[in-house]
This record gives C-alpha cells, structure tokens and sequence, in this order.
C-alpha cells in the first residue's frame, strides 16, 4: 500500500482551497501510486474541531507533486469552511473502489481574519500615516492569536485553535 501524503491550504481569495497529492509515482516498493495516478480517485473531507464532519471533495490524485487543484468551496460548504482549524483526512481508492491508502492532517484557515486585521490598520490610519496606539495594540494582539492558532493546529489542538481565532475575531 502506497504511503499517502498530500498538502492543503487555504487560496489567498479566501473562496477556495489548494490542493497538492504529494504521494509521487512508485520508484520502489509501497513509496507512491504504481501505473497511472489519474486510474485512483481521491476524496477529501473535512472535520470541525468536534471531529464532526463538515464536508468532502474529490479530488484525482496525481504523481506530480507540482499539480494543485484550486477547489473553490461549493455552495453549501461556502459559509461551513470559513476560518478555523479542521481536520482534513484524503482517502484514495482505486477503480474497483478498494482502499489503496489515506492520510490525515490539521489545516487552519485564517484569510478572513488576516484581512479583517489588516482593514482595521487601513481605517485608522491617521493622516500622518500613524495608527492610534490602541489600534495598534489591537492589530498587534489579534495577529499574535492568530499566530497562536495555527501553532495549536499544526499540533492538532483544533479546539484550542479555533478558541485564539475567536478571540483575534474579538479584537477586530
């Protein structure tokens, strides 16, 4: 069985996702897909913090860890994906529908957030070209919750990720 592995990250739009299968073509024994990749299906799904699940995607793998797919949410997930942190399991199947393999991981979003921060320095920016301190202070505190955040989800603690989103959320 092939070791799964892929990358996911929010698009800078902040309406879609980048998708990389990362797993690469066979060179040896159960290192990547054997024959044609695009013979595999691929789906991805999405949990919340609760490891309760908010949506799927499909995806066809590639042997070519350069090919993203650019997924925009569809209308349903549109307003679910929003900012937090998730847990995305790929699972790919090939054609007889067997499980060749799956990987999971943590992903955070946090485009809205980021732009939300960075509209706050826009709007009060004085005419001299400096922010209040209290705005400053804001900016400041809400960018190192972020921070935060995606520290605790890249260690797998959604629920305390999504806590620090919310309350960079607060300061914004």
């Amino acid at each position: 069985m092939p070791s799964i592995r892929f990358s996911l990250c929010q698009a800078c739009d902040c309406k879609s996702f980048d998708f990389y299968d990362t797993t690469g073509l066979a060179p040896g024994l159960s290192t990547g897909y054997t024959g044609n990749p695009s013979t595999y299906s691929g789906l991805v799904k999405f949990k919340d913090d609760n490891g309760d699940f908010v949506g799927e995607y499909v995806v066809t793998p590639s042997g070519d860890a350069t090919i993203f797919f650019n997924i925009p949410f569809d209308k349903d997930l549109a307003n679910t994906l929003g900012d937090g942190s998730y847990i995305v399991d790929y699972e790919v199947r090939d054609s007889s529908g067997a499980l060749v393999g799956k990987a999971s991981q943590s992903v955070i979003f946090t485009c809205s957030i980021m732009c939300d921060i960075e509209n706050l320095a826009a709007q009060y920016l004085t005419a001299n070209g400096k922010a209040e301190q209290i705005v400053v202070e804001k900016i400041n505190e809400a960018s190192q919750r972020v921070r935060m955040a995606k520290i605790l989800a890249n260690i797998g603690q959604q629920q305390l990720a999504n806590s620090q989103l919310k309350i960079a959320k607060d300061y914004v």
